[in-house]
C-alpha cells in the first residue's frame, strides 16, 4: 500500500467505518499470529472484535493470516499496516 500517493483517496475507495480484512504472510514461527493480532488490538482496542483465520503453506514454512476487524478511519488502516511491517517475520501484507 502506498500511503504517500496523493491520488489514492482511501476514504472514497474503502469507505469508513468498514469491516476490513488484512492478509499477512509471514514465517511460521511461534507467536507470529499472536503478535499480528496484538498489532491490530493496539490500534482498534481490546473491545473491538477481531477474527483471525490461519492457513499454513504446503511445506509448513509460512503462515498466512486473514485478520478481520472494523476500522473507523484510514489512519487506523495505515497504522496497522505500518505495525505489520515492523515485524521481521512478516514477508508480505495485502
Amino acid at each position: 500500500m502506498d500511503e504517500s500517493n496523493p491520488e489514492i483517496d482511501l476514504d472514497k475507495l474503502i469507505g469508513f467505518p468498514n469491516l476490513y480484512t488484512f492478509k499477512v504472510i509471514g514465517k511460521n514461527k511461534p507467536g507470529f499470529a499472536l503478535r499480528m493480532r496484538e498489532v491490530v488490538i493496539a490500534v482498534v482496542g481490546e473491545n473491538t472484535a477481531i477474527e483471525v483465520s490461519p492457513t499454513w503453506s504446503g511445506g509448513g514454512n509460512y503462515l498466512s493470516l486473514s485478520i478481520s476487524t472494523i476500522l473507523m478511519d484510514k489512519e487506523q488502516l495505515l497504522e496497522i499496516y505500518a505495525g505489520f511491517k515492523k515485524d521481521g517475520d512478516v514477508v508480505m501484507t495485502l
